[in-house]
């Protein structure tokens, strides 16, 4: 979302070539790597990511997460909008999508730098 934005202000900022590559690296990790983790869970065999064992349908839970540093600002803003308690109005896509639209363009360009012509 954050190539996206920046492409549609300045499509000469964008590097293809890199773009390119970058989808290619990420398609290969998450399809051939990552992805494949989720086989278990698929087939009903794996155990559940998450149970919050005393938690009841409602109630508001705590989780801690490792992100890397550049994508605080975005997750921030996604936290912000779920705590908002409108979460009934829009889906998580949704939320995502307004926090890319409401994003500054250096936040942007910090989440794309890989695919930027000179970064």
């Amino acid at each position: 979302m954050a190539i996206r934005k920046i492409y549609h202000e300045d499509p000469d900022s964008v590097d293809l070539v890199k773009l390119v590559e970058f989808l290619r690296g990420w398609l290969l990790r998450h399809i051939l790597g990552s992805d494949r983790d989720y086989i278990p869970f698929l087939d009903g065999a794996g155990e559940a990511l998450m149970e919050p064992a005393d938690a009841s349908v409602g109630e508001n839970l705590t989780l801690e997460v490792q992100v890397p540093e550049k994508y605080m600002e975005t997750i921030a803003r996604c936290v912000i909008l779920l705590q908002s308690g409108d979460a009934e109005a829009r889906s998580l896509a949704d939320y995502v999508r307004f926090t890319f639209d409401e994003m500054e363009p250096d936040e942007a360009r910090k989440l794309a730098a890989d695919v930027l012509v000179g970064e």
